[in-house]
């Protein structure tokens, strides 16, 4: 198995090096950029399974939040899209760009996390965290709010993978912000926690 790996990564290597399949401005050399678009690069990779979909969502967010190379990405893709659909292209893709990403430091999940993650987490005093009861915790970008509970603790399900800013105000009208990342650094991870401290 771990020759068979070895060999996809060979091939990815080579092919992207020396051939053709690869889509090169020959004025540049540089990879040519692809499109962003989830269903494009689906039928590209000839699937329709819901989970590689949804794979593919969470690889296209983390390029677009630039946690994942583009350049990665689309020479990856390039490679992949002209194997035989017998080879299933999609299972390629999906193990080279997750062994290369590796390889530039950047874990990924290997399954399709939650694309509506949860976030959680505590309001609190600045100086000393006291829990705060009561606070309004908002995410404003996508209309969402609610109420600290007596340990200061708030949670906010189905959230949709982007950037965020969460902001609290205590019922004395103290305020703090803290900046959320969906999907968090932790692939695995299908819960964001983030402490605001109000002041």
């Amino acid at each position: 198995m771990l020759r068979t790996r070895a060999a996809i990564l060979t091939s990815l290597v080579l092919t992207l090096l020396f051939s053709d399949a690869v889509e090169v401005d020959r004025a540049t050399s540089a990879v040519v950029a692809v499109p962003l678009d989830v269903e494009t690069i689906a039928v590209e990779l000839k699937t329709a399974d819901d989970q590689e979909i949804d794979y593919l969502r969470y690889l296209v967010t983390l390029v677009e939040q630039k946690r994942l190379s583009r350049k990665l990405f689309d020479s990856t893709f390039q490679w992949a899209r002209v194997l035989p659909a017998q080879r299933r292209p999609f299972q390629y893709f999906k193990r080279a760009v997750i062994t290369l990403a590796a390889k530039q430091g950047v874990t990924l999940a290997t399954e399709a996390p939650d694309l509506t993650p949860t976030v959680t987490g505590r309001v609190a005093t600045a100086l000393i965290p006291i829990p705060v009861f009561g606070a309004t915790v908002e995410i404003e970008k996508l209309g969402l709010s609610t109420k600290s509970d007596l340990r200061g603790r708030y949670v906010f399900s189905d959230v949709p993978f982007g950037v965020y800013t969460i902001t609290a105000t205590s019922p004395f009208g103290q305020k703090g912000t803290a900046q959320v990342i969906l999907p968090t650094n932790r692939p695995w991870s299908e819960t964001a926690s983030v402490e605001i401290r109000v002041r």
